[in-house]
């Protein structure tokens, strides 16, 4: 039956090109209710001005294929999006399409097209950047894009008297004016002077502005030089449009007050109904033409989506631990009906049935991590995510973003970090009780992280913890029972934000009000742009080691000279960062020569260190004072140096 009608209306299309257009956008309707059609293709044509609007499409930019762009119905906050309209120009115009999504205050999408007489493809970006819902009380439950298409005819190059007179002369284009028309200016153009030239204005639909837009045209026209006006009929309907008996009135006592002479003509017959009025002279090297510009509001169906909410769980865990932030009725569809949780479930990180059993390392499983994100990213078409670690699961989001192959994408797609309870600079609970799932998190194990992979770059990241409990197994600080608060800063991090009445360190996931109070406003705040400075170092109260110099450095060879002191008991130990492999030593004085140690790699990390002892220094009892040279090389052309001299007990 479908078939049948489809060939019905294609005949008729060939018969009466208006008929058409209305049956067309009919069918169109049906097919869209019936889901025939993408419901991101608005039924149309529609007509405004003379220009017609033949398909208006919302499109987003596909993750799995940068290059190419989808219909949708659905866009993630975050998504680059467009909308691509297909319009026929009954001329030369520029056509201004302004987007708008209820809820938000300022236009989400706003381009103006010039066109020609014919087909053309216009394509308007959308900005979804920014979700205003998640500041506020009420969610954003906006279902559709409001889409205001404004097409303004561009005048005519200017006519000689004798042609603008003549009532042969073909008349100046006058765009059939909507209720809503507005009767605007345009820019004066020049024109190439010549002995007999014009000034035009073509006058279609009513406006309060008449009156002033006459006046200022016959002021526009030589003093003494005679003003032919011209009126002739106008195709316009608007309400309150100006007849020939009005213009013939008012234009005679406009040119009087302005000095100038005027003389009537009609260049057709106007018995009744609206006029448009025309004014020339001779010797004026440019035009001036007023024009209605007419507008059109299209509804396009749209559900904008919050970005993703990638959950990463931590030690002896897995994705259960997310179920509040991933089933249904959790919290997240209760602040906003499209806000979805994603729990990581490819990680290993243990199971406190089997303590000692081998697990992943935080690299393997942030590796993981990253190709779980990557693949929702993909399903979901959504460009940007923001994402949450508890615990071990912060230092797997870190160690993403730091990876050399994927994390420049991860840092990219990676809008927001909130990290809960994540032990930054290692938990004193792994030193009392070491096993395979906490050995990476000991101090002294995480402050080498630390050096290998600094802060969470890229990312507005949010640490909350909780110093509920008065110490942490041996640890004298306080804490959530299993970090010590002062371990969860980091560098980079942007806010740190203590959770009060505390929590202990495993409730934090299970908890609303660490959402709603907490995790909900951090990810609020992630609204604006990343802050690229880093915050305080980590200080550790119990620390064994003293941080005596440090900086960076761009270039090979790396060459670096100090003067350190270290007392008793301790070693000088120098590390050296670099982004690709490296070779090097650490030089001191020993009697009457140097004495060099060679770096040696630490582990899989890309961190080189070598060692001296406060005897080989020189020291007896007391401190000893020494100036010491750091020289490392690499086969890399532009290498980043992080090099650090550190005195360990």
């Amino acid at each position: 039956m479908m078939a049948r009608w489809a060939a019905r209306v294609a005949v008729e299309c060939l018969l009466l090109s208006e008929f058409c257009m209305r049956r067309i956008a009919g069918l169109l309707a049906i097919a869209l209710a019936l889901g025939l059609v993408p419901a991101a293709v608005v039924a149309l044509p529609v007509s405004t001005g003379g220009l017609v609007i033949s398909s208006v499409t919302l499109e987003v930019q596909s993750v799995a294929t940068p290059t190419s762009w989808v219909p949708a119905t659905t866009v993630h906050e975050g998504s680059p999006a467009r909308l691509v309209l297909t319009v026929d120009s009954p001329g030369r115009g520029v056509v201004r399409t302004t987007v708008t999504l209820p809820g938000v205050a300022e236009a989400v999408g706003d381009s103006s097209t010039e066109v020609s007489q014919g087909g053309a493809t216009l394509t308007v970006p959308l900005d979804l950047s920014y979700g205003a819902w998640l500041a506020g009380e009420v969610p954003n439950t906006a279902d559709h894009l409001d889409v205001s298409v404004t097409y303004a005819p561009i005048p005519p190059t200017p006519v000689s008297p004798q042609e603008t007179v003549a009532p042969s002369a073909s008349p100046s284009p006058s765009p059939t004016a909507s209720p809503s028309g507005a009767l605007e200016e345009t820019a004066v153009i020049p024109t190439p002077a010549a002995t007999s030239s014009a000034v035009r204005l073509v006058m279609s639909g009513a406006s309060r502005n008449d009156r002033r837009a006459i006046r200022a045209a016959i002021n526009d026209l030589p003093p003494g030089i005679r003003v032919v006006a011209v009126i002739r009929p106008s195709a316009s309907r608007a309400v309150g449009c100006p007849t020939a008996r009005q213009l013939a009135d008012l234009v005679p006592s406009l040119a009087k007050a302005s000095g100038r002479s005027v003389v009537i003509r009609y260049g057709e017959p106007v018995r009744r109904g609206c006029a448009r009025l025309e004014l020339s002279s001779s010797g004026v090297p440019r035009t001036r033409s007023l024009v209605v510009r007419s507008s059109a509001t299209l509804s396009v169906p749209i559900v904008v989506a919050p970005r993703p909410l990638i959950l990463v769980h931590g030690m002896w865990s897995d994705a259960s631990t997310w179920d509040d932030y991933s089933r249904s009725g959790n919290f997240l569809a209760g602040a906003h009906p499209q806000w979805r949780g994603h729990a990581v479930s490819t990680m290993d990180t243990g199971s406190p049935w089997t303590p000692y059993a081998a697990v992943n390392t935080i690299t393997q499983n942030a590796a993981l991590a990253w190709t779980y994100v990557q693949g929702r990213r993909v399903d979901l078409n959504a460009h940007e995510v923001d994402i949450v670690g508890h615990s071990l699961g912060g230092v797997i989001i870190r160690r993403m973003l730091h990876d050399s192959s994927t994390g420049a994408t991860a840092r990219a797609a990676i809008r927001s970090v909130v990290l809960l309870g994540t032990p930054n600079g290692g938990s004193s609970c792994s030193e009392a009780w070491s096993v395979p799932a906490n050995a990476e998190l000991t101090h002294a194990a995480m402050e080498t992280f630390n050096l290998a992979y600094p802060g969470y770059p890229g990312a507005f990241t949010t640490s909350l913890y909780s110093d509920h409990f008065g110490s942490t197994c041996f640890d004298a600080n306080a804490g959530d029972l299993f970090v010590p608060s002062w371990s969860t800063q980091a560098e980079s991090v942007n806010i740190v934000r203590r959770i009060t009445p505390g929590v202990q360190h495993a409730d934090m996931p299970e908890d609303s009000r660490v959402f709603s109070d907490y995790l909900r406003p951090a990810l609020a705040l992630a609204r604006a742009p990343a802050d690229a400075g880093p915050t305080a170092r980590l200080t550790n109260p119990n620390a064994s080691s003293t941080r005596l110099e440090e900086g960076t450095a761009t270039g090979s060879p790396l060459a670096v000279t100090r003067t350190v002191t270290i007392t008793s008991g301790q070693r000088l130990v120098a590390s050296v960062v670099a982004d690709a492999g490296a070779s090097g030593s650490l030089q001191y004085p020993s009697g009457s020569g140097t004495v060099s140690v060679p770096l040696t790699a630490v582990g899989d990390y890309p961190i080189f260190e070598a060692e001296v002892t406060y005897a080989a220094l020189g020291g007896s009892t007391g401190p000893v004072t020494a100036t010491v040279t750091v020289e490392a090389t690499t086969a890399t052309a532009s290498p980043q140096w992080r090099w650090s001299l550190v005195a360990h007990r």
